[in-house]
Formats: C-alpha cells, sequence, structure tokens
C-alpha cells in the first residue's frame, strides 16, 4: 500500500517469481494497473514495455527477479526513469545464505543504487526486508547490500503466544522416536485428529522423494493428502496451492519450496516429519501455523538417522565442488589469455552446456565464489543478441549515431547493421557482441548507442539473450593457486555446521524445564517474554495436553485397543507372568497367533531401490573398482573382467529390488540412506557389511512396489521383534505384568 500511494516508482527485488506475478494479477483484478514486474518469464517486448512505464512515470511498483538485476535494459531504464523514490530487497536473507535460497545476483543491487544516485543526485532509501534472522545474519545483509552507516533496524519480535512447540525424540515427554517406524505412528495421530477435525495441516520433509513416497503412504492409510515441491511442473504446484488456500485439501506434504509468500490463515498443525538444517528454516516454517491468532501446534518429529542427509548431501552440495570450481576457473583462464588479459564477453548458455551447469543459478555462484576469491571481476551484462528491425532510412540512424556517439562506437552502428542485413521490412537478429568485437569497440557502448536510438524511435532494439561480462581479476593475473577452504568457502561450511548444530541442540538436548520457544528466541536475538505462557511447549510443561494423544490408531501396535484385544485373545487365556510370558516366548508358545496378530498390518508396498553390487574380501580391492567407476569405466565390463578371473575373491550380484529396511541391517542405516538418496547410474564407495566384507553398490532405479515373498517374510519379522522389544521392555520392572499393560507404551 505505501509504494501505491507514493508518486514515484518504488522497486523491490524478490526471488520468489510466482509472488511477483500473483500480486501483479491481483491489482489487475481490482482494476489498479499501478503494479508490473521483469523476470524471466516475460518476452522482451513485455520487458520493454516495463521500463516504457517506469520511464514515463505511470507504474508505482515494479517486482524485479534476481536474474534480471544485470540486465542492461534495467539499468537504463533506471537512469531514465521519471521517480525511483524507494528500492526494497525482499527476503533478503537470500545474499546470505548458502544453498537453494542463495542469490548472488542480488549483491549487484547496491551497483544499481548507486547508478540511480549517480544520475538523479540522490540515493533512494534502500528496505530489507526478513521474516527470520540472527543479529549476526541481520549485519551480514547490511554489508552485502552496501546500507549506509547509520542504518535503522526495526524489528518486530518473533514471538507467537499463539503457537505451541513440541518435539519428539527418543527420551521426550509423551510420544518418543526411538524408530522411523514410530515417527509414522505419531504423525497418523496428529493427521487423523486433524482429519476429522476438518482442520488444515502442513508436512515438511527434506526431498521430493519423501514428500512424494509420505504422501504416497498417507494416502494409502486413508488420509486425503497431496505432495508439493519444486520439481513439479507449474501448474501442478498451482493446482495443489490453490486447492490447499481453498480448503479443498486439507493436507499437504511438501518441502521448503511450499510456504513462501502463501498466506492461509487456519492451517492448525505444521509437521517436521524431517529436521530441517538451521532454527530460522525451521520457525518460518512453523511459523505458517495459526496466522489466524488461534491455537495452533508445532510438531518436530525427531530421529537422529535424519541428520545425515545434512551432513553427507545437502551442506556439501551447497558448497561449489572444488573439481567443478577449478574447471569454470580454467575455462575462463583460457578465453582471457585468448583475449589478451582483457575483458571477454561470455554466452551463459554455451558456458553452462560446456561445464555441465543445469542451472543458471549453479553457474551464478560459482562466478561469485571466484570474483569473492578475487580471480575475476564482473560487470553488469551486456547484450548478446536482439531482434532489431530499422524505422528510418539507414543513413539517418547512422547520422543520429555519429551524433549520439561521435568516434568509433558511432561509425560501427550503421556498419553492423549493414553487415548483418538490419532493414526495414522485417526484424532481424543483431548478433551485438560479435558485431562490436569485429569493429574493435565495446559492446557495452554499442549496446547503450543501440537503446538510445531506440527510444528516439529509429529503430525497434529488443534484447533477447545477454551475456556475461567478466575480466581477470589479481589472483588470476598473479597466477595464484585455487584454494578453497579458506575465506568464503570456509566461512560458509562452518556457519551450516553450527546451524545444523544449534537446531539438533533444539531437537535432542533440551529437558524437562527447558522451553522450546525461549530456546528460538534466544537463537534470534529477540527478546524472551517476560513470563512463560500457559501451555507453552512440550518441556516447560510436561503435561501439555496435545488434542492428539487419544486418537485411536488401528495401525499402531501401541494402541490401547488392540492392546486389549492382544490380551483378551492370547494372553489372559495362559495365565502366566513375567516368566511364564519369557519362557512362552522363548519355547514358541502361542507363537504363531502373536505373529499372524501384530504382522498384519505390514505394508507389502514399499518404497524401494534396484541396486547391483560386487562383493569383495578386502577395503582395498573393492576401492580399485569404485576408482575406475569414478573415472567413467563401465560397470558391465568391469563385472566380466572379475568374473572371469581365475582365484578371483570378487562376487558379483545381479540387479535385485531391496527396501530401506533390509539395507539398513544389511550395512547400516547412514549407508541405505545414501543409496536411496542416489539418482539411477550413481554408484558408492566401498560400504563395510554387517559380515565384514566390503560393497560397491550401483543404483538402477527408485520405485514403490510390491515386496517379494522373502522380503514380505523379513519385514514381517522385524515389526514382530520390535513388537517384543516393546513388551519386554514394558514388563521388564513390574511384579505383575498384567496389571500394567493396559497402559500402553508411548509410540
Amino acid at each position: 500500500l505505501p509504494a501505491l500511494l507514493r508518486d514515484g516508482t518504488t522497486l523491490v527485488f524478490s526471488p520468489l517469481k510466482a509472488l511477483m506475478k500473483d500480486q501483479v494479477d491481483r491489482l489487475l483484478d481490482r482494476g489498479l494497473a499501478l503494479a508490473d514486474r521483469v523476470d524471466s518469464s516475460q518476452t522482451a517486448e513485455e520487458q520493454e514495455r516495463v521500463f516504457q512505464r517506469m520511464r514515463e512515470g505511470t507504474v508505482r511498483l515494479v517486482y524485479v527477479a534476481p536474474e534480471r538485476v544485470r540486465d542492461p535494459r534495467l539499468m537504463a531504464a533506471l537512469k531514465e526513469a521519471k521517480n525511483i523514490v524507494q528500492v526494497v530487497v525482499d527476503e533478503a536473507h537470500c545474499v546470505h545464505m548458502w544453498g537453494h535460497s542463495f542469490r548472488p545476483d542480488f549483491l549487484y543491487i547496491s551497483r544499481l543504487v548507486d547508478a540511480i544516485a549517480e544520475t538523479r543526485g540522490r540515493r533512494p532509501p534502500v528496505a530489507a526486508l526478513t521474516a527470520t534472522a540472527t543479529p549476526h545474519v541481520r549485519e551480514s545483509i547490511a554489508r552485502r547490500l552496501g546500507l549506509r552507516e547509520g542504518y535503522v533496524e526495526i524489528d518486530r519480535n518473533p514471538n507467537r503466544p499463539e503457537l505451541r512447540f513440541v518435539v519428539y525424540n527418543r527420551t521426550s515427554p509423551g510420544f518418543q522416536v526411538r524408530s522411523k517406524r514410530d515417527k509414522l505412528r505419531i504423525l497418523l495421530r496428529i493427521l487423523r485428529h486433524a482429519d476429522r477435525n476438518d482442520e488444515s495441516a502442513l508436512v515438511y520433509v527434506n526431498t521430493t522423494r519423501e514428500a512424494e513416497r509420505l504422501a504416497r503412504r498417507l494416502e494409502a492409510m486413508g488420509l486425503d493428502v497431496r505432495y508439493y515441491h519444486g520439481k513439479m511442473d507449474d501448474q501442478a504446484r498451482k493446482d495443489v496451492q490453490d486447492m490447499f488456500l481453498d480448503g479443498q485439501i486439507k493436507i499437504i506434504v511438501a518441502t521448503k519450496a511450499f510456504g513462501m509468500g502463501i498466506d492461509k490463515p487456519d492451517i492448525r498443525y505444521v509437521v517436521h516429519y524431517q529436521i530441517p538444517g538451521d532454527i530460522e528454516s525451521y520457525f518460518q516454517e512453523a511459523g505458517r501455523a495459526g496466522r489466524d491468532g488461534r491455537v495452533s501446534w508445532c510438531v518436530l518429529l525427531y530421529h537422529e538417522g535424519d541428520l545425515w542427509i545434512h551432513e553427507n548431501y545437502f551442506i556439501p552440495k551447497s558448497l561449489p565442488e572444488p573439481e567443478q570450481v577449478e574447471n569454470v576457473l580454467d575455462w575462463i583462464r583460457r578465453r582471457c589469455e585468448a583475449a589478451g588479459w582483457s575483458e571477454i564477453y561470455v554466452d551463459p548458455r554455451e558456458m553452462a552446456d560446456a561445464l555441465g551447469f543445469d542451472e543458471d543459478r549453479e553457474l551464478g555462484i560459482h562466478l561469485h565464489l571466484l570474483e569473492e576469491l578475487g580471480f575475476i571481476h564482473r560487470d553488469i551484462d551486456v547484450t548478446l543478441k536482439a531482434s532489431a528491425r530499422l524505422l528510418a532510412p539507414l543513413e539517418a540512424v547512422t547520422a543520429q549515431a555519429r551524433e549520439l556517439a561521435p568516434g568509433p562506437v558511432g561509425e560501427a552502428i550503421g556498419q553492423v547493421l549493414a553487415e548483418q542485413g538490419i532493414g526495414p521490412v522485417a526484424r532481424g537478429e543483431l548478433r551485438l557482441v560479435e558485431g562490436a568485437l569485429s569493429k574493435g569497440v565495446s559492446p557495452a557502448a554499442l549496446d547503450d548507442v543501440f537503446y538510445r536510438l531506440a527510444l528516439r524511435g529509429s529503430l525497434i532494439y529488443r534484447a533477447f539473450a545477454r551475456a556475461f561480462t567478466l575480466a581477470p581479476g589479481p589472483a588470476m593475473l598473479a597466477g595464484a593457486p585455487l584454494d578453497l577452504d579458506t575465506g568464503e568457502i570456509r566461512r560458509v561450511r562452518e556457519e551450516m555446521e553450527a546451524n545444523l548444530a544449534a537446531m539438533k541442540r533444539y531437537a535432542e538436548s533440551l529437558g524437562v524445564g527447558d522451553c522450546l520457544r525461549e530456546e528460538i528466541l534466544r537463537y534470534l536475538g529477540a527478546e524472551k517474554p517476560p513470563t512463560r505462557a500457559d501451555c507453552c511447549c512440550s518441556l516447560c510443561d510436561v503435561n501439555l495436553p496435545v488434542p492428539w494423544a487419544d486418537e485411536p490408531l488401528w495401525e499402531d501396535l501401541t494402541d490401547p485397543g488392540r492392546y486389549q484385544e492382544y490380551i483378551d485373545q492370547v494372553l489372559a487365556p495362559s495365565g502366566m507372568g513375567v516368566e511364564g510370558f519369557r519362557k512362552a516366548m522363548e519355547g514358541a508358545l502361542l507363537y504363531d497367533r502373536l505373529w499372524d496378530l501384530i504382522t498384519a498390518d505390514v505394508p507389502t508396498i514399499t518404497e524401494q531401490v534396484e541396486i547391483r553390487y560386487i562383493v569383495f574380501q578386502s577395503e582395498e580391492a573393492a576401492t580399485e573398482v569404485a576408482d575406475r567407476l569414478d573415472q567413467g569405466e563401465d560397470w558391465e565390463s568391469i563385472a566380466q573382467e572379475l568374473e572371469s578371473q581365475e582365484g578371483s575373491e570378487a562376487r558379483v550380484v545381479e540387479p535385485l529390488w531391496r527396501p530401506r529396511s533390509f539395507l539398513a541391517k544389511q550395512f547400516d542405516p547412514a549407508s541405505a540412506e545414501i543409496i536411496f538418496s542416489m539418482e539411477p547410474g550413481e554408484h558408492t564407495r566401498p560400504i563395510l557389511g554387517l559380515g565384514g566384507q566390503y560393497y560397491v553398490v550401483q543404483v538402477l532405479s527408485h520405485e514403490e512396489r510390491e515386496l517379494d515373498p522373502m522380503m514380505v517374510l523379513y519385514e514381517r519379522e522385524q515389526a514382530f521383534q520390535e513388537w517384543m522389544q516393546q513388551q519386554m521392555e514394558r514388563i521388564e520392572y513390574a511384579d505383575n505384568w498384567m496389571e500394567k499393560i493396559p497402559t500402553p507404551p508411548t509410540p
């Protein structure tokens, strides 16, 4: 609202492209054509229309996506805009936090602000907005955005008294999480309660695969659930989002891709099925509950096995691979050397394809790192290609160009137009960088003259492809070695590890008498409430009445109703005590009846991975084969070679399907998770199996499928053993276990 009331244009730089479009569309639906946006989904003509509105002063609010920050047309439009009254950076933590959210292009915003100040003689006020940030992150945001000394911090205490915080772990009051199956049981209690009361719930997981897997599993248990993640196509995501906002569906299983810019006031439960990597993310996601001011629940289901994906995947993958950074540096160095160690102009798509990048953002992060280390300097982008057509005779356009830029640049305009066949009849493709370099002039200078000629109405000039502008930095010119264990990389890695440690402390190290709410507020640097609220969290109030506590679950083996059924059907008629129970189990008495009863609900359809592996007696032999696979050798060729060798110690195992639980026993839980996280075609380094042998495993595919009979038997055996262990733990301290058993052990 303030932006729409000001006499001028407010720029909002935001990474939330879907939200940008939604905000503009909502204003248009209300008849307010005062807002617009600039992002990569638009055509060059659509973007030019926005720039023209900025020059005319007919737009009050313009959203700009990160990838447009270095656009020379944006820079030109800002210099010529009628009045820029404010610059706002939304989700400002994106300039500090590496990983999925990091937007290094935002670091260039300060240069844009300086350009506005230079043109107009005054600097527009700059505001950086973020929902959750520690004092350290706030200082980093101010420094990286170039906020001037004396900037003002406006803090809103993040305390949300309507939220109730609950953590379930191995030792938590109420329910405990001793296995991953326990997490599902607790989640089912919460979601069944939400479903019966027609309440909305949001379940967060860490990966797209887990979002789909868990949603399908919950659907199979009778709940109406949808999944949501960033790899879905735009329309599919929008459909799920709209159904959730409209109340057509009540439960979503989502990754962190869901939530930014989505305002649904009546979410009553936010459950983190897997631990996030930092408290900021946790609190921001949990804070999507209860925005209507009513009591709502933020639940973390913590199992220590969930940490591995952060330690072994998210943190390492958030940082550039040293080998890839070296490849990028070599690629740039060769071209700078060929250009006489001067500025070069690079086609981003050509560079990404040559170096194997799937996303422009990943390439941008590598360039940012090399710039931080002093190996390159990256300037504003230049137009690589444009759509052009003359609106005046070539001679007249050439004369105007000479007037605008006397000298080589003005002379080059007419020559480039003529040589590339740009005329008055139809638009042609103008290859600007190629033309500028052929005439020995700066592409940026030539670009500027073409742009000004278009403003005069002499030609149509609409850029549709940009080039990076890169120059060798002092470290490259000095031939310095690339050391990634210093400076930015070390800082980022240590900060991520510290963030995860703080999240782990929240999940497992607090005890009765501590307060989960105060732990979050203390971490964020906020003042804690003067007094603790009643029913604040599951630690400061161990008797916190959670609404799902008595939710009956037929699937839950420790549900009181089913416990009574076991007693009535099997145990009570035997009249046995503690020792009799033990002896009965040891002697296999009642085994068949108990087996059928306990394992009846074990699912026969589950997520499985198709693998093949080679077994070795020594780690050295396994490492040698893993190294050969790393170097690109074919699996089949290596397997055939090993099988044909006389006296070979290696054993080649053909493809087979295995569930996660089986691999966790065959190897260990962490190795099982690593195998399940791999894409088809990837292989492991040597893994030590339970028998003391070493395995090199290759993943072939993933699928939700029927277990084969042997695996069904295995899963039922695991379920029965777990149930038996629970019973033995309960009766171990009871002289008369029959009097104790109606009070069920918590799941």
